[in-house]
C-alpha cells in the first residue's frame, strides 16, 4: 500500500483544509512528521486510519475528531489517495457532525456519516461505492488487514510494542488474537466446554429419568412389603440405588413376579365369591316369582268380578253408540236446511231494508222494479252531461278567468303608469339624458369662457409700456387682463364641443323612444278591453249551462255525485230482491230433503235425530270404553284360565332368608372384586412404571462414554495440564515463534548482534496462563533472562523489532500484499546516538522496495538526520502542516 496524498479538513487540531503530497516523500524514502507535544501529529496518522476504516485508534466513533477550531459550515473529512494491489483508489470519508440548518442558520442539525470510494481509470476518476458498510468491507478485501491490524503493522504504536515485550502472557494473548483472528481457537475451547457441559447434563437427564422411574415405583414396593408377613417380606430384595442397571433389574423383576402371585390369588378368590353369590341370588328370584304369581291370581278374580257388576252400563252404553251411528248420516242435512233457512231471512231483511232506504232518498219514487229501471236510466244520461261539462266546459270557464284576470291587471299596471312599464323606462331615460345635456351644455359654456379669459390674459402678457395693442392700437395699458387659472387648449374646447353635440342626438332619440312607447301603450290598452269584452261573453255563456246542470244544487258536481249514489242503490235493491227469492226457495228444497233422511235413519223427525246426535270425537272415547271394557274382562279371564291357572292363591312364600343370604354374597362379591382390581392395577402399574428402565440403561451407557470423554477433552484444552497451556494459546505461540524469528533479524542489527529474542513456554508463577512468554538472549553474558531487564533505549529498539517482525508475519498471512508506507509513532528520545545510528540504518534497510518510512517524533537530533519533513506548526486557530525538503 502507498499514499500518494493525505487532505484534513476540520479534523482535530486542524480547523481548515491541510494537504499532503506524499509522492515527493515517497521518493525520499524517510520523512519526519514532527511538531510540538499536542499540535495534531497523531491526527495525521488517525486521519489516515479514519478515511480508509471509518474509525480511529483511540475512539469506536469517528464523530470524536471532529475539530472545535472549524467554522460551523465547513464539512470535517479526510481523503486519502493511495494505491493497493495494483489499485488507484481515493476514499473521501466524513464523520457525523452538527452543522446549520439551510433556512435557520442560527439552528443546528446533524449530519449523518458519508462517505465516497473512487477508482482511478487512466486520468479519470469514477465512483466506486457510497455505503458506508459496503466501502468499508471492499477498503478491507482491497487493503487485506482489519483496522486493529493496519493500525498495529503500518501507524506503529512503539509504545504499545514496549508493553507487549515486557508484559505477562495474557496481555500478548490479547494482542496477537487481534492480528491474527484467523488463529483465535478460544470459540473451540468454548465449544468443549460446552460439549462437556451438555454431554453431563444429558448423561445426568438419563439417570435423574430412572431415578423418577424407581420412585414412582417406591410406593407400590412399600406397600406389598407392609401387606406380607415377616418372612415373606424378608426375602424380596431392598430398594435399589438408580446408578447401576443389575441391582435395579433384579429388584424389578422380583417385585413383579411377586406382584403376578398375588394378583392370581386374588382372581381365584374373586372367582369363587362370583359363583356364590350368583346361586343365592337365582335361589331369591325364584322365590320372588312365585310370590308375584300369587299376588297376580288375586289381584286378576277381584277385577272380573268388578267388571262383570257392570253389565246394564255395558248395554245401554251400546244403545247410545248405535243410536248416534245412525245420526251420523242425518244431521247433516238437517242442520244443511237450517242455514239455508236463515240465509233466506237475512236477505229478505236486507231488501226491505235496502227498499226503505231508497223510498227516503227519492220520495217520489216507488220500489217497483220497472218504475226503477227507469228512474236508474234518466239518471244516467245526466251523469253522463255532467260528466262531459266537467271534461270540457268547466276547465275552458276556469281558463276563460284567467285569461281575463291576466289581462285586466295589465290594463290596470298600464293605466298607472308603474315604474315596471316600458313607458315609465323610457320617461326616465329621457330624464336622464337631458340631464346629461344640460351638464355637457354648462361645461361647453365654461370651457369657452376660460378660453377667452386665457386669450386675453395672454394678449396682456405681451403688451409693453409704449407699444401699440394689437387689438385697440392704443400705447397705453392701464387695464390689462391678468389670471392665475391654467389656459385652455383648443383640443379641449373642441372635444367639451364634441360631447354637447353627442348628448344633444342622444336626448333628441330619447325623446323619440319615449314617444314612442306612448303610443304603444295607448294601442296596447284598447286590445286589453276589447278581449276581455270578448272573453266575458264567452264566460257568461258557460257559467249558465253550469247553473242549468246543478239543477238548483251546490253544483253539476254534487248533483253528480248523487245521482251516482242513487243509481247505485237501485242496483243494490234490485240485486238483493233476486238473491233472496232464490235462497228461499233453496231453503224450501233443504227442508223437504232434511224429513226424507231422518225418516230414512228411524227418527220421527229431524229433531229426533239431532238429539241422539254425538261429536265424532266423543263418540270414539265411547267406543273406546266400550271396547276397554271388553278387552280388560277378556284379558283376566285369560289369566285365570291360562298361567295363573294352576297358582295357590292362599300359599305363603318367605323371602326374607333369602334377601339376607342374597347380600352378603353380593358385599364378599364385591370385596373380592375390588382386592383384584387393586391388584391387578398395581402389577400393570409397577410394570409400567419399570419396564422402561432396561431401556434407559442402554440409553444410558453411551452418554455416559460421551460424557466422560468431553469432560476430558475440556480439561486438556482448558489449561488443567502440567503446562497450563490452553488450546487457543497454543496455536498463538506458533505464530509468536514466526513474530520473534522476523523480529531477531532486525534486533540483531539494532544491538551489534548482541541479543536475540527466545520464546519462553515455562510455566508462570501464581497460577497465571503460561505458553507465550519471551525472554532475551545476551550473547556477551550468554545467558538468558527477563525482558524487563532492557534499558530504556533497549527496548525501544526492541519492541521495534517486534513490531516490524510482527508487520512481514501478518503481511504473509494477509497474502503478501506489501506494505509500502509504515509509520513509527515516538520512543526516539529514549536512544543515545550510537543506538540511534544503528536504528536508523535498520530504518533504512526498510527502505528496500521502495517503502516510505515515516517518524513521529518530536525529538530535534532527528531533523538534523532526515530531510523530508512534515511540520506540525499551532496557533490560536488550530494546527496546520507543512512538507520540507523535497
Amino acid at each position: 500500500m502507498r499514499i500518494h496524498e493525505l487532505r484534513i479538513t476540520g479534523l482535530g487540531p486542524y480547523a481548515g483544509s491541510e494537504t499532503i503530497e506524499f509522492d515527493g516523500l515517497n521518493e525520499a524514502g524517510v520523512l519526519l512528521l514532527s511538531g510540538p507535544t499536542g499540535s495534531g501529529k497523531t491526527t495525521v496518522l488517525d486521519a489516515v486510519c479514519f478515511a480508509i476504516y471509518g474509525e480511529i485508534p483511540r475512539a469506536a466513533k469517528g464523530s470524536e475528531i471532529v475539530s472545535d477550531h472549524r467554522k460551523p459550515d465547513t464539512v470535517p473529512e479526510a481523503t486519502v489517495d493511495f494505491t493497493v494491489a495494483g489499485s488507484r483508489l481515493r476514499v473521501t470519508r466524513s464523520p457525523e457532525y452538527r452543522r446549520p440548518k439551510k433556512h435557520r442558520p442560527d439552528e443546528f442539525t446533524t449530519q449523518k456519516q458519508s462517505v465516497k470510494l473512487e477508482r482511478r481509470s487512466g486520468t479519470e476518476w469514477t465512483e466506486d461505492c457510497t455505503g458506508w458498510t459496503e466501502a468499508n468491507d471492499r477498503l478491507r478485501e482491497l487493503v487485506g488487514m482489519n483496522a486493529d491490524q493496519f493500525h498495529q503493522l503500518v501507524l506503529l504504536p512503539q509504545g504499545k510494542f514496549a508493553r507487549f515485550l515486557e508484559s505477562g502472557a495474557t496481555e500478548r494473548k490479547e494482542l496477537l488474537e487481534t492480528l491474527f483472528p484467523g488463529n483465535d481457537l478460544a470459540y473451540v475451547e468454548d465449544w468443549l466446554k460446552d460439549r462437556a457441559r451438555s454431554d453431563g447434563e444429558a448423561r445426568n437427564e438419563k439417570l435423574r429419568q430412572i431415578s423418577d422411574r424407581l420412585e414412582q415405583a417406591r410406593p407400590d414396593f412399600e406397600t406389598i412389603v407392609a401387606e406380607l408377613d415377616e418372612e415373606e417380606a424378608a426375602s424380596l430384595p431392598g430398594f435399589p440405588a438408580h446408578d447401576e442397571p443389575a441391582p435395579v433389574i433384579e429388584w424389578a423383576g422380583t417385585v413383579s413376579a411377586k406382584l403376578a402371585e398375588l394378583t392370581a390369588a386374588a382372581a381365584s378368590r374373586r372367582k369363587e365369591s362370583q359363583r356364590a353369590w350368583e346361586e343365592a341370588a337365582r335361589a331369591l328370584d325364584a322365590a320372588n316369582r312365585k310370590r308375584d304369581l300369587i299376588t297376580q291370581k288375586a289381584e286378576a278374580e277381584e277385577r272380573v268380578n268388578e267388571l262383570e257388576a257392570n253389565t246394564a252400563w255395558r248395554n245401554a252404553l251400546a244403545s247410545r253408540i248405535e243410536a248416534a251411528d245412525r245420526a251420523a248420516s242425518v244431521v247433516p242435512a238437517v242442520r244443511q236446511a237450517r242455514r239455508q233457512a236463515e240465509m233466506a231471512s237475512a236477505e229478505e231483511a236486507l231488501a226491505d231494508e235496502l227498499a226503505a232506504g231508497l223510498r227516503s232518498a227519492e220520495p217520489a219514487g216507488t220500489d217497483e222494479p220497472a218504475e226503477l229501471e227507469k228512474l236508474r236510466a234518466d239518471s244516467g244520461k245526466q251523469v253522463a252531461a255532467i260528466e262531459n261539462f266537467e271534461r270540457e266546459g268547466l276547465p275552458r270557464r276556469r281558463d276563460l278567468d284567467r285569461q281575463i284576470g291576466e289581462r285586466e291587471s295589465e290594463l290596470e299596471a298600464l293605466a298607472r303608469g308603474g315604474p315596471d312599464t316600458e313607458l315609465a323606462r323610457r320617461e326616465a331615460a329621457l330624464t336622464e339624458a337631458g340631464k346629461t345635456r344640460d351638464t355637457a351644455r354648462e361645461q361647453l359654456i365654461e370651457i369657452r369662457r376660460r378660453r377667452t379669459a386665457g386669450m386675453a390674459a395672454e394678449l396682456a402678457g405681451g403688451l409693453e409700456p409704449g407699444m401699440p395693442c394689437p387689438v385697440c392700437g392704443s400705447t397705453e395699458h392701464p387695464g390689462a387682463d391678468h389670471t392665475d387659472a391654467p389656459p385652455v387648449s383648443e383640443k379641449e374646447e373642441a372635444e367639451a364641443a364634441d360631447r354637447d353635440a353627442a348628448s344633444e342626438r342622444a336626448l333628441t332619440a330619447a325623446t323619440q323612444s319615449r314617444d314612442a312607447a306612448e303610443a304603444e301603450s295607448r294601442s296596447r290598452m284598447t286590445k286589453l278591453k276589447d278581449g276581455i269584452a270578448s272573453l266575458g261573453e264567452e264566460r257568461k255563456r258557460l257559467l249558465e249551462k253550469e247553473q242549468e246542470l246543478a239543477a238548483g244544487e251546490a253544483g253539476p258536481t254534487a248533483r253528480r255525485e248523487r245521482l251516482e249514489a242513487l243509481v247505485e242503490q237501485i242496483d243494490d235493491y234490485l240485486g238483493t230482491k233476486r238473491k233472496a227469492a232464490e235462497s228461499r226457495e233453496a231453503a224450501d228444497l233443504a227442508a223437504r230433503s232434511a224429513e226424507k233422511e231422518a225418516s230414512n235413519g228411524g227418527f220421527a223427525d229431524p229433531g229426533q235425530a239431532e238429539a241422539a246426535w254425538v261429536e265424532p270425537g266423543e263418540l270414539g272415547d265411547l267406543k273406546d270404553e266400550a271396547a276397554g271394557h271388553d278387552r280388560e274382562l277378556n284379558q283376566a279371564k285369560g289369566l285365570l284360565g291360562g298361567a295363573l291357572k294352576e297358582v295357590d292363591r292362599n300359599e305363603r312364600v318367605e323371602t326374607a332368608p333369602l334377601e339376607e343370604a342374597a347380600a352378603e354374597a353380593a358385599g364378599l362379591r364385591d370385596r373380592d372384586i375390588e382386592t383384584h382390581a387393586t391388584a391387578s392395577e398395581r402389577r400393570q402399574t409397577f410394570d409400567g412404571v419399570t419396564g422402561e428402565i432396561p431401556a434407559l440403561f442402554e440409553q444410558l451407557k453411551p452418554l455416559r462414554e460421551a460424557a466422560s470423554r468431553s469432560a476430558e477433552l475440556n480439561r486438556m484444552a482448558s489449561g488443567d495440564n502440567e503446562r497450563r497451556i490452553k488450546l487457543s494459546t497454543y496455536v498463538l505461540a506458533v505464530r509468536l515463534k514466526q513474530v520473534i524469528q522476523a523480529a531477531n533479524r532486525h534486533l540483531r542489527l539494532m544491538s551489534n548482534d548482541r541479543y536475540e529474542l527466545v520464546y519462553s513456554g515455562d510455566v508462570e508463577a501464581h497460577g497465571a496462563s503460561s505458553g507465550l512468554g519471551i525472554r532475551v538472549f545476551d550473547s556477551h553474558t550468554s545467558e538468558t533472562r527477563s525482558t524487563g531487564t532492557f534499558s530504556g533505549g533497549e527496548s525501544f529498539y526492541a519492541s521495534l523489532s517486534l513490531a516490524l517482525g510482527l508487520a512481514e508475519v501478518v503481511q504473509q498471512e494477509s497474502g503478501g500484499k506489501p506494505l509500502e508506507t509504515l509509520f513509527i509513532d515516538e520512543g526516539f528520545g529514549t536512544l543515545d546516538s550510537k543506538t540511534l545510528d544503528q536504528v536508523m540504518d535498520v530504518i533504512d534497510d526498510l527502505r528496500e522496495g521502495g517503502r516510505t518510512v515515516g517518524l513521529v517524533s518530536h525529538v530535534d537530533e532527528l531533523r538534523s538526520r532526515v530531510a523530508a519533513r512534515i511540520e506540525v506548526s499551532t496557533g490560536k486557530a488550530g494546527s496546520s502542516l507543512r512538507v520540507v525538503g523535497v
